[in-house]
């Protein structure tokens, strides 16, 4: 029984031990986020109180901002002219390629039309060489029309047997036109050559034409014999063009249907060409002429060429080329009529070929007019200037860019004025004691020389002193310092002392305690003084605890200027309550000093001892490896 007691126990004893471990440890941890807390407070306030004092700095030396200015203004306009200098290169090249693509684009389409075109020259000499051919004109003009097949309807053929369908004639003709075509070279894109004496259709090669089509489309020109171009109202003016033209004649595109005779009734006709183009090349042979309203022409007729548009843009690959190289293109032909009746002339643009996305608003657009047989066709290239991807981040890059270094001058510069304010500061305190002291002890003017005897009846006046009850003395020095400075430069020490004691010096205006001096690395203020405050000694507890923490945040800071070990340095601070004298010491450095004569005062760095009396309060905060007791390190 005793033993399940002494178990027990033992458990009570080892879970109240776990239970003090787990409120020690939550007690660090509050203690931890309070300090964390307090750092970013420390921090934020420091960083507003720094950015009041500049703009105040700003406000009373507004030429501090000049030169930042001046090279912010430098910085962003060169920079800004450099990118659209290159913006401005970068598309002049890209014009220069869009004209150079336009140009190498529309000679290839100028070839290939060239070389469909050509036959009809060879043809036309065939022509005119030939007395069968020749005749035809003639025949033409004299053969009836056939009559329409609705009644009032326009009688659209003429009568072609035993002319058009003579076989020694058509079997001239078909070996002819069969070479003309073989030498060209353009199976599938040259589809049929015609004569057309007298402007009617008469002979066509091939008739039916299987051989330039791998879809199985058959193209049956049966349908055209016959067909009187002259005849037609909507076909009168093509027929006329072609007539007074001094070359080859172009229209189109146009869609191309096989009607036989036979349907031509009841118009059931099938596509045969999607898009085509017809050349026509007039021909004068014999004295034959052709008279068209009031105008008479000394023409055979015409020979004809059917060239397929379609077949043409697929050999050439233009649309993968050009999405390849994310650009657009639209090819168009201007066509010019005059209509004989007015005499006025008319033009027409017809779009050739075009990408899906060529009148994207995105797109800048570079035209080239054609060399073709009629100087009448236009490539026209869009494309996209590719600066408009970069230059938007480019400005804005500058602009922050130029931004950074004029701000960094500017905190140079704000760094060099509160330096320079300093100094005048110091200058001037080293260089006016005397009068200063003559001005404040014997009430001379500010232009009176000192001289040996002022400074010796300074000596008589009485001296300025009093006696301070109720007053708490702050001691602080930095642990490690005498080591740490010896191996840095003397730079490095005044940077970290200026530093530290620059914000020491703020939070005493903050919580309203006196600065008695500075000694080396030691830090003297004292609260109650020299006006009584009741809460002297928590009013100095909170000062101390705001520069224990502000020293650690600093020292974590300079590290990366003044090297390691930086961060390793703690402050030792005494506090001490008790009644002190105070006062102004006369002489040629009059400063003021305290002196406590019952309790025990840090000075200079050293500990100086008095009389200790139990009745006051001694307390000695190291931070990281907080002790408490007396100055001379005993615990109590």
């Amino acid at each position: 029984m005793s033993e399940v007691r002494t178990i027990d126990t033992v458990l009570d004893g080892k879970s109240s031990l776990v239970k003090g471990e787990l409120a020690d440890l939550e007690a660090m941890r509050q203690e931890g986020r309070r300090s964390s807390d307090a750092a970013w407070m420390n921090t934020t306030t420091q960083c507003w109180e720094d950015f009041l004092y500049n703009l105040k700095i700003v406000r009373r030396h507004p030429g501090v901002l000049a030169i930042p200015l001046l090279v912010f203004a430098i910085l962003c306009g060169g920079g800004l002219c450099l990118l659209i200098f290159l913006a401005l290169n970068q598309n002049a090249q890209e014009k220069d390629g869009a004209q150079d693509l336009a140009v190498e684009t529309g000679r290839w389409f100028s070839g290939q039309l060239d070389r469909a075109i050509l036959p009809l020259f060879s043809l036309a000499q065939f022509v005119g060489e030939i007395k069968s051919f020749e005749a035809l004109g003639n025949l033409m003009a004299g053969t009836p029309s056939v009559p329409p097949m609705e009644p009032g309807g326009i009688a659209e053929f003429r009568e072609t047997m035993g002319v058009c369908d003579d076989p020694a004639t058509l079997d001239r003709f078909n070996g002819i036109a069969k070479s003309i075509k073989e030498n060209a070279d353009m199976s599938g894109i040259l589809v049929s050559l015609q004569l057309v004496p007298h402007q009617v259709v008469c002979m066509a090669y091939p008739l039916i034409n299987t051989e330039d089509f791998e879809d199985g489309t058959v193209m049956d020109s049966s349908g055209a014999i016959g067909l009187d171009l002259l005849a037609i109202p909507s076909r009168i003016a093509y027929a006329e063009s072609v007539l007074q033209s001094q070359g080859v004649y172009t229209v189109g595109p146009l869609t191309l249907v096989n009607c036989p005779m036979e349907d031509s009734a009841t118009g059931e006709c099938d596509v045969s060409v999607q898009k085509a183009f017809i050349a026509a090349l007039p021909v004068s042979a014999g004295n034959h002429t052709i008279t068209v309203g009031k105008n008479t022409y000394e023409r055979w007729g015409s020979v004809e060429a059917i060239i397929n548009w379609a077949a043409l843009i697929d050999r050439s690959d233009i649309f993968e080329r050009f999405e390849n190289d994310g650009k657009g293109f639209q090819l168009t032909r201007t066509d010019r009529s005059t209509d004989p009746q007015t005499n006025q002339e008319s033009t027409e643009v017809i779009i050739l070929a075009e990408t899906t996305d060529f009148n994207s608003k995105d797109y800048i657009r570079v035209s080239i007019e054609l060399d073709t047989v009629d100087d009448m066709w236009e490539m026209t290239i869009a494309y996209q200037q590719s600066s408009k991807n970069w230059l938007s981040f480019a400005i804005a890059g500058t602009v922050i860019v130029s931004f950074f270094f004029a701000f960094l001058l500017l905190n140079i510069m704000l760094q060099k004025k509160k330096f320079k304010v300093i100094q005048k500061r110091y200058m001037e305190d080293l260089a006016q004691p005397q009068k200063l002291r003559l001005r404040m002890f014997l009430d001379v003017q500010d232009s009176t020389e000192p001289s040996p005897e002022m400074e010796s009846q300074i000596l008589t006046k009485k001296p300025i002193a009093d006696f301070f009850p109720n007053c708490t003395v702050f001691i602080a020095d930095i642990s490690g310092f005498t080591i740490w400075s010896s191996e840095r430069e003397p730079s490095q020490v005044f940077k970290l002392l200026q530093t530290v004691f620059f914000h020491f010096d703020k939070i005493c205006r903050k919580r309203k305690v006196f600065k008695v001096y500075t000694t080396g690395d030691t830090y003297v203020v004292v609260s109650g003084i020299p006006e009584p405050q009741p809460d002297h000694a928590v009013r100095m507890t909170k000062f101390a605890q705001e520069c224990l923490t502000t020293f650690n945040s600093l020292t974590r800071e300079l590290e990366k200027q003044l090297g390691p070990q930086t961060a390793d340095l703690k402050m030792r601070i005494g506090l001490s309550s008790g009644p002190v004298v105070g006062g102004v010491l006369l002489g040629g450095d009059s400063k003021f000093h305290i002196f406590g004569k019952y309790h025990e005062l840090v000075i200079g760095g050293r500990y100086v001892d008095g009389e200790s009396s139990s009745s006051h309060t001694d307390l000695f905060l190291r931070r990281n490896h907080c002790q408490y007791g007396r100055p001379n390190g005993r615990h109590g």
